[in-house]
């Protein structure tokens, strides 16, 4: 059940799963932030073909890609039937009366639709090649220096690595609610989306007290063997510079440096 958020694991031979977490990070938090500054369409679609190519490079199968982000399908969805109806500007293209669509619209339904293929591949491909203890380690090297002006760089990176951890379980956990539910006659896969929205709670609920009592075990048994954000700890793997790496910066760089031309 763990496949069902953005991108599970896998263990794999390919370039992308050798280069160092922080530099995976680090790369993917520009990308994001230029794709979100940069709105211009033909950027946003060489951005998107960037994802594709780098997904068949790196021995990703397509499909499991799409698997990723179809949890995020509905959002997508809705946020672009918002920009639909509810932007104005540029030329009006039809008028129902009550609704109109204006061009600006259009452009800005695929400017949202590109935008999201990147943020969303990004992090499929981020979590898909970087196993959940890497993007802790990655996230903790990264903003370390912030710990030099009392940012507690630790204390968020033990909340993000116990989070990671715990979204496979809860996942399993409400496959086992779900099937509790269907031996009492609720079969809640075989509603509508309204009469599902109805009675989620039946999921909900006794998911949110599995939750409270899983942290509950996890904080009793974190103090029982005294584990201690002030003592300093070791790694079991020590990141280095390799020549992967050197590729890899090479390559986004130019990357960065095309996307701002494009820009300019």
């Amino acid at each position: 059940m763990e496949k069902k958020l953005l991108g599970k694991y896998v263990e794999g031979d390919s370039w992308l799963y050798k280069i160092a977490p922080q530099l995976k990070i680090f790369i993917a938090m520009i990308f994001s932030v230029i794709s979100v500054l940069f709105s211009r369409l033909d950027f946003l679609i060489f951005m998107t073909l960037v994802i594709f190519i780098v997904v068949k490079t790196s021995k990703i199968a397509l499909k499991d890609f799409f698997y990723g982000i179809k949890p995020l399908l509905y959002i997508i969805i809705f946020t672009l039937f918002f920009q639909l109806f509810f932007t104005t500007g540029g030329k009006e293209i039809l008028n129902l009366g009550i609704v109109k669509i204006y061009s600006r619209a259009i452009e800005n339904i695929f400017t949202v639709f590109f935008r999201f293929l990147i943020l969303v591949g990004l992090a499929f491909l981020l979590t898909y090649t970087t196993s959940p203890i890497e993007i802790t380690h990655g996230i903790e090297d990264i903003f370390s220096p912030l710990e030099k002006i009392g940012v507690p760089v630790k204390e968020f990176a033990l909340i993000l690595s116990i989070s990671l951890r715990f979204i496979p379980v809860f996942f399993d956990e409400i496959e086992r609610i779900k099937v509790g539910q269907a031996s009492k006659g609720l079969e809640i896969d075989e509603l509508n989306y309204i009469e599902k929205m109805k009675n989620y709670a039946h999921i909900m609920v006794p998911l949110l007290f599995s939750a409270l009592k899983r942290g509950e075990e996890l904080a009793d048994a974190m103090e029982i063997k005294g584990y201690s954000l002030k003592n300093k700890k070791t790694r079991f793997r020590h990141y280095k510079m390799e020549r992967e790496d050197l590729y890899f910066i090479s390559g986004s760089f130019l990357i960065i440096l095309l996307s701002l031309m494009i820009n300019i």
